[in-house]
């Protein structure tokens, strides 16, 4: 059996990875974006098995192939060691709930006083939007928050 080592060309560059909490109440669809993510063919898809606490993606963007290892966490974020190792925060919200909406204000916060978001890329986003007949949170609400 070979390493991994020997397996790769001699002049390929390691890929780097990069450590992403996607955080949010349950049931604003974290598994789905990751499914999404990991298939942007199919759009609607929905994979209604539950997703693991880790999912590796890998992407290449502008040439140079990236590993993005999404950690998926519910509304409650209390471990700031655990969190410190994440490179990038996604806050998910579902845009026909409001509470989720307030949740994920109140988790912004949490890691803006944990001072976890001043050096890191931190992303709220709005799930669910095309249910837009339901939608309980508004474009414009999110903007004057």
């Amino acid at each position: 059996m070979y390493a991994p080592e020997e397996i790769l060309p001699a002049n390929s560059v390691p890929t780097e990875s990069f450590q992403v909490a996607m955080i949010g109440p349950p049931g604003v669809g974290k598994g789905t974006l990751l499914s999404q993510f990991r298939s942007s063919e199919c759009i609607n898809a929905y994979d209604a098995r539950e997703s693991p606490g880790q999912q590796n993606i890998s992407i290449i963007l502008n040439g140079e192939e990236s590993e993005l290892r999404f950690a998926t966490k519910t509304a409650t974020i209390d471990d700031k060691e655990d969190l410190a190792k994440m490179d990038a925060f996604l806050v998910v919200y579902s845009v026909v709930d409001k509470a989720t909406f307030n949740q994920a204000e109140q988790l912004l916060n949490i890691l803006h006083n944990m001072d976890l978001t001043r050096t890191r890329p931190t992303i709220l986003v709005a799930n669910k939007i095309d249910l837009a007949r339901s939608r309980t949170v508004s474009s414009q609400e999110t903007i004057l928050r």
